[in-house]
């Protein structure tokens, strides 16, 4: 039953009660510190004749005796209000991702109804530990993966009891109570406990959810299948889409991996289990950051056991997780083009010299001689300010995924970080335009305590909307002093600086030395006369081969493909390292230019008496 609901049937329960107003709620439990805001419970209200507080992002319900009622909210709850019997006004203050914000966010949470909005806003998800912290400051700080003495025993489960006589929400503190009496050897006694835990009617279903995580490594099987089962309906019921639930926080927080479970299932080849248990993450998160590689682990294991039909399924997963935008890569092209920047960079001041060297001492050539030469010497320029900026825009789609506010990706595009995100990282054009008017429905239902209906953007709109370049930022970026932290980079005016200077210096010992030009061009890749600026460029791409040979093309891939394997539990099965990007481009062109080079010389030499060039009429 939704938690809202759950209220409505205390409020018409109550109407038969006594007057609460005079019957505080209880103190919580006090949190050690986690270097952040501490959550306070906020002073109760009355409304009609219950009294509701805050404490994090929970709205709780007091009956005058107990806990009965626990809404979790997206965000922290900071301001509590009445508006009528059917409503209160909550203030919520949101995290933000970027430090500078300080958000106030006013709410109608209707309490006959589900709660209004969908998904957690930035840091909402970390106010679930809430409840499980709670639980574990209970105990003291005691390991209760181990066995405890007679008197830690004892005041342990007296006090998890008490709790959980005057908060009848915490599942945890059922599953703490059955986790102790496991390890004290009364194993029916801990099952009743976990039974308990996994059939709390008012907990909150992320707390159910991780509870099923807990459930399954203390091997109550079928408890943990109902707590599953209990959580992703509640997920449901609150709005929330699996399919748009796609960060690994989320998936942390709210369920987590059973690695003693799983770890004993795959040493053990037990395939069904396996499937069972990621088959739980496949149901709430379908399209998570990392599903692609990890289930294709997954279905590689299970292929080797024999167990085509249930590999193929985990295959075809993996394929649907792939076009999540946290699942998207550029790293592969990227990696292809930096070893050719660096070649054009450097083969820019070569042929900038020699075609200097070829001016100073040829002064008699005609203008269309000259254009053919300066068009060389600005080839491999233009080409490594263009792929400067190419990459640029590249890279800002990579920098848009990894700051893109958590919320975007969990559902909750109504967090002040999503609007504040798309304004100032996303390039202007229709994709972002519908993301925004998403955002706008998605908030202003939410602070009228609805929910928006409409379906969110789909992939490839999202895609469109994180990939469209900002070609302005990108040739302003590549012009601009290239700038890491304050340590000054090489970048594209340098490589002009240094053209510049080589072709004056090339100009000046042209003129005293006429026979330089001849033996730089033979030298020099890109300098032969004949080939024009195609030489120049295909110079600049070989020089770029032997970077890539040195590693520069291998860069990015390593931090760009993390490996998820261990946000699954699959450490031990997963596969290898990505292979690395093929370099046969690479060796393609480190064959065929030499050869093409030398057909350069050979065409230099054959017309150093007219001084005629390939589609260059003579003057």
């Amino acid at each position: 039953m939704p938690r809202a609901l759950v209220l409505l049937v205390l409020v018409v329960s109550a109407l038969f009660a006594r007057d609460l107003r005079a019957a505080p709620p209880p103190p919580h439990p006090e949190l050690p510190s986690t270097g952040t805001e501490p959550a306070r419970p906020l002073p109760p209200i009355t409304v009609g004749v219950l009294q509701l507080y805050a404490y994090g992002a929970d709205l709780l319900a007091w009956d005058g005796s107990a806990i009965v009622a626990r809404t979790r909210l997206f965000a922290r709850i900071v301001g509590l209000a009445p508006r009528d019997e059917r409503s209160v006004t909550v203030t919520l203050a949101p995290k933000s991702e970027y430090g500078f914000a300080r958000d106030r966010v006013d709410v109608v949470v209707p309490l006959d109804r589900p709660r209004p909005g969908r998904g957690f806003w930035s840091g909402g998800p970390f106010d679930a530990y809430l409840t499980l912290r709670e639980a574990r400051a209970l105990s003291q700080g005691l390991d209760l993966e181990l066995p405890l003495g007679e008197e830690q025993r004892k005041f342990v489960l007296a006090a998890l009891a008490a709790r959980e006589a005057i908060d009848r929400t915490n599942a945890f503190l059922p599953l703490f109570r059955g986790q102790v009496l496991a390890r004290a050897g009364d194993r029916d006694g801990a099952l009743k406990a976990f039974d308990a835990a996994a059939d709390l009617p008012a907990a909150p279903f992320n707390d159910l959810l991780r509870v099923a995580t807990m459930l399954e490594d203390e091997g109550a099987t079928a408890a943990a299948d109902r707590a599953f089962e209990r959580g992703l309906a509640g997920l449901r019921a609150a709005g929330l889409r699996p399919e748009r639930l796609q960060s690994q926080v989320a998936h942390q927080v709210m369920l987590g991996v059973p690695r003693r479970a799983l770890t004993e299932a795959l040493a053990h080849g037990d395939v069904a289990r396996v499937d069972r248990l990621q088959e739980r993450v496949f149901r709430a998160f379908p399209r998570v950051e990392g599903a692609p590689t990890a289930w294709r682990d997954v279905s590689a294991w299970m292929r080797a056991r024999g167990r085509e039909d249930l590999a193929a399924t985990w295959s075809a997963r993996a394929d649907g997780a792939a076009s999540a935008v946290t699942n998207l890569s550029s790293s592969a092209s990227l990696d292809r083009i930096l070893p050719t920047i660096a070649g054009m960079a450097v083969v820019a001041p070569l042929v900038a010299l020699v075609v200097g060297l070829r001016r100073g001492a040829r002064k008699q050539d005609g203008t269309r001689r000259i254009v053919w030469d300066l068009c060389a010497a600005l080839a491999p320029l233009l080409a490594t300010l263009g792929l400067i900026a190419w990459s640029n825009a590249r890279l800002e789609t990579v920098a848009r995924r990894s700051l893109a506010p958590v919320a975007l990706f969990d559902d909750g595009a109504a967090s002040p970080d999503a609007g504040r995100f798309l304004d100032a990282r996303l390039a202007p054009g229709p994709e972002r335009d519908a993301l925004q008017r998403w955002i706008g429905d998605e908030s202003r239902a939410i602070v009228a305590g609805g929910r928006f209906e409409g379906p969110a953007p789909d992939d490839a709109t999202m895609r469109a909307a994180f990939e469209r370049p900002d070609v302005r930022k990108a040739l302003r970026d590549a012009i601009a002093k290239a700038d890491a932290g304050g340590a000054r980079l090489l970048g594209f005016q340098h490589t002009l600086l240094a053209a510049v200077l080589a072709f004056v210096i090339g100009h000046v010992v042209g003129q005293r030395t006429p026979r330089a030009s001849v033996a730089a061009s033979r030298v020099v890749p890109g300098g032969t006369e004949s080939l024009g600026l195609i030489g120049a460029l295909l110079g600049g791409a070989f020089l770029g081969a032997l970077f890539a040979f040195a590693g520069v093309d291998r860069a990015l891939s390593p931090a760009s493909m993390p490996h998820f394997a261990r946000f699954f539990g699959l450490e031990t099965i997963a596969g290898g390292a990505p292979p690395p990007p093929s370099r046969a481009w690479a060796w393609a062109i480190a064959v065929a230019y030499p050869l093409v080079h030398l057909v350069g010389v050979l065409l230099d030499r054959a017309r150093a008496s007219t001084r005629e060039l390939p589609g260059i009429p003579p003057d």
